[in-house]
């Protein structure tokens, strides 16, 4: 028996949060945060990617079973220039 792909995860970053994380751990945290992005991507059958930096949440980009990525805004972020989900997909 196989083991079946999970319908929908999410990870959710509070900006607030990891700025005082960062501040305390010297960026691990953020990092591994941004790597776990990429790593959750791989496993979901769809993934949303937001950017809740502002007073909003900004939808990025969309997943599907990590062979597309729909983007859904014209401005890159310069943090996700630098992932490796941003890599496997330009």
């Amino acid at each position: 028996m196989s083991a079946l792909k999970p319908q929908w995860i999410g990870v959710f970053v509070n900006a607030d949060e990891l700025g005082k994380s960062l501040n305390a751990s010297g960026g691990f945290i953020y990092h591994k945060s941004i790597a776990l992005m990429t790593e959750a991507c791989e496993v979901a059958h769809r993934a949303y990617i937001f950017d809740n930096s502002g007073s909003k949440h900004k939808l990025l980009a969309k997943v599907t079973d990590f062979d597309s990525i729909s983007w859904e805004t014209s401005v890159i972020n310069p943090w996700l220039l630098g992932t490796e989900l941003w890599r496997s997909f330009s």
